[in-house]
């Protein structure tokens, strides 16, 4: 080696693996961190030099579970999502659509966005199930209904609802 020029010797470092970690974005790249430290004397001969290779890890995230739920039986209305990610990683889960199936507004998430950390995140939206009420009124007489009396609400599963008979 020439200690007067250093532009030929060089050197492979690799970053090792460790587990729970893995190389965070800054060192991913082909210029990753490297210092190199020359000391020359008066002669402008080299007469120590080091070199310092830096590689940035971060740990790997449990990962954030994303779950649509009904509401009153947890039955999943699909399976569920590992959305995969290294801790401090931002992420946002939206709610979804299902057919015959509202959003519960009132039991929204406070966790549907944010950044992963080591530990899983998990992600439930609520939903329930529509339903369709009908009150039919029938002439006893001829079991037959009777016309233009019919009464259609769209409820949610579990709803109250009351009716009383009618007056023709």
């Amino acid at each position: 080696m020439d200690e007067n020029n250093l532009e030929n010797d060089v050197k492979e470092v690799k970053p090792k693996t460790f587990n729970e970690y893995v190389l965070a974005p800054e060192s991913q790249k082909d210029d990753y961190n490297v210092t190199m430290f020359v000391t020359r004397n008066t002669n402008n001969e080299i007469t120590s030099f080091e070199t310092e290779v830096i590689f940035y890890y971060t740990k790997v995230s449990a990962g954030v579970i994303e779950k649509h739920i009904d509401i009153y039986d947890d039955t999943l209305l699909e399976e569920a999502v590992i959305h995969e990610g290294n801790e401090g990683d931002y992420y946002k889960i939206d709610p979804k659509s299902f057919t015959g199936f509202d959003l519960v507004e009132s039991q929204l998430p406070d966790n549907a966005e944010g950044y992963m950390s080591v530990s899983a995140v998990v992600v439930k939206y609520y939903y329930v199930r529509k339903t369709q009420l009908i009150v039919k009124h029938i002439d006893i007489q001829t079991n037959t209904e009777i016309p233009n009396t019919r009464i259609t609400v769209n409820n949610h599963r579990n709803d109250s609802y009351t009716t009383t008979g009618k007056t023709i």
